[in-house]
């Protein structure tokens, strides 16, 4: 039988005197904290949020990746659309999302949780109206139509805004800069004024000890 002693001293210096007494009883050494850790599942790595593909690179097209490209929460895994000079698709190729001309590849795809058809082909809608897949939803339609009208209009709204806030700023900065040529304009008027008055003054002083000069050497 093999002395208990000698299995004590296998365990790390960590490991408790209820963790010992088990080792000893059982005749197993303990596993360590690390052997342990080592055996916790590993992340994926996947990024987090939703998983977007849009068909079609028109305005609609073009509307949806302005806005989404923004949003971290919202990754554009692939844009599908047949004409090659197309609006969207050189934003697409600056923002790093793939293109291709079949959108069937779309619906292939392993990681996508949405599919918005903005393509305004009727047949496209169709096919997507007939594939359903568990986690997947499609927008199209009127809906899809809808939501990129939407988010046109916040995109032109949001640009007047930044119009009218440079405008605005454009504005202060010319008041910041008239304000200051005024300030200092006064402020040599004054300089002026006050050295006009002292010269008066000098000029004063002088002429009244030349008369009391006069009157001090007369006989």
């Amino acid at each position: 039988m093999q002395d208990p002693s000698s299995l004590l001293m296998v365990l790390p210096p960590f490991v408790g005197l209820q963790q010992s007494t088990i080792s000893q009883r059982v005749g197993v050494t303990m596993p360590t904290t690390h052997a342990m850790s080592s055996r916790r599942p590993r992340k994926t790595g996947v990024p987090s949020g939703t998983h977007v593909a849009i068909i079609g690179a028109g305005r609609g097209g073009t509307a949806l990746m302005e806005i989404f490209a923004t949003d971290p929460l919202v990754t554009i895994v692939c844009v599908a659309e047949v004409q090659a000079n197309a609006p969207g698709i050189i934003l697409a190729k600056r923002l790093g999302i793939p293109v291709t001309r079949d959108y069937r590849r779309l619906l292939d795809l392993e990681r996508v949780d949405l599919i918005i058809d903005v393509s305004g082909n009727a047949k496209v809608w169709d096919l997507l109206q007939d594939f359903h897949r568990m986690g997947v939803t499609i927008i199209g339609g009127a809906s899809a139509k809808f939501m990129w009208e939407l988010i046109e209009a916040r995109i032109r709204a949001t640009a007047e805004i930044e119009k009218t806030l440079n405008k605005y700023q454009s504005l202060y900065r010319l008041y910041v800069k008239e304000t200051g040529v005024a300030v200092t304009e006064e402020r040599t008027r004054i300089a002026c004024e006050m050295h006009d008055g002292l010269v008066q003054n000098l000029a004063g002083v002088n002429f009244k000890l030349d008369l009391s000069l006069q009157l001090i050497r007369r006989p």
